[in-house]
């Protein structure tokens, strides 16, 4: 923003995407005024002349059709690095339900807010994930895997990250944790001599710019008045799309 106001400035290229990883704008109030519409979506919305890069090479075909429809009228491609049958790895050949490309699975627990931090946990859910968690890392030792897995562990809500990183640390077996520079939390399991399984813990826009090799996305919130705060916001969903 700060550019735009400097003297003598003859042209804009702006980089990015207005359906991704909006601003949080909670206040209703500043809501209806706009502040949660993005300089960027401010001048696509204007129709400023702009490209859109059709071809994605992050995503599984199975999990990019849904974005794709959703919010790019089906313009999206699949690169053919990503429709590559070998692309798959040695894990995700096995017919077994924990290896698809994407699931949902439904857990009947419930959110609780935690008053000293103004966040959010669902006590049910971690359980639910470390549970999984154990499933992949047997799956691993019985399949044999070779090589390392990176696993992202992701949460909408501080409370819920702080939780998992306490469930995962103290519930499997040989698990480590490691000191990283950025907020992400670091777990590391030796599953047999040759797999070594890392699970990063960390809210949304912590993992922004990255992608691992499995996302797991706890969605924290569960109530009878189908409240799911700011995750409402279709970008957020958007966003973990792509960093799979």
């Amino acid at each position: 923003m700060s550019l735009l106001l400097r003297r003598g400035i003859k042209g804009l290229i702006a980089i990015g995407d207005p359906r991704q990883l909006p601003s949080v704008v909670s206040n209703r109030h500043l809501r209806s005024k706009g502040f949660a519409i993005s300089l960027f979506e401010r001048l696509y919305e204007a129709g400023t002349p702009h490209t859109m890069l059709e071809l994605q090479y992050r995503m599984a075909p199975s999990i990019s059709a849904w974005p794709s429809t959703t919010f790019y009228e089906k313009k999206l491609v699949d690169a053919s690095s990503v429709r590559d049958a070998k692309r798959k790895p040695q894990w995700q050949l096995a017919k077994d339900a924990s290896t698809t490309s994407y699931g949902i699975i439904n857990i009947p627990g419930s959110e609780e807010f935690v008053e000293s931090t103004t966040s959010y946990r669902n006590l049910m859910e971690a359980d639910v994930i470390v549970a999984y968690l154990k499933t992949l890392c047997q799956h691993f030792a019985k399949i044999g895997q070779s090589g390392p897995v990176e696993i992202g562990c992701i949460a909408g809500y501080t409370e819920q990250v702080n939780l998992l990183k306490r469930k995962i640390g103290s519930l499997l077996p040989r698990a480590k944790f490691w000191e990283t520079k950025s907020r992400i939390n670091r777990i590391q399991i030796q599953v047999t001599a040759i797999c070594v399984v890392t699970i990063d813990i960390a809210s949304v826009d912590a993992f922004q710019g990255q992608e691992r090799d499995i996302i797991l996305f706890a969605t924290t919130r569960a109530n009878y008045q189908r409240n799911i705060g700011f995750l409402s916001e279709f970008g957020i969903i958007l966003g973990l799309c792509v960093i799979c």
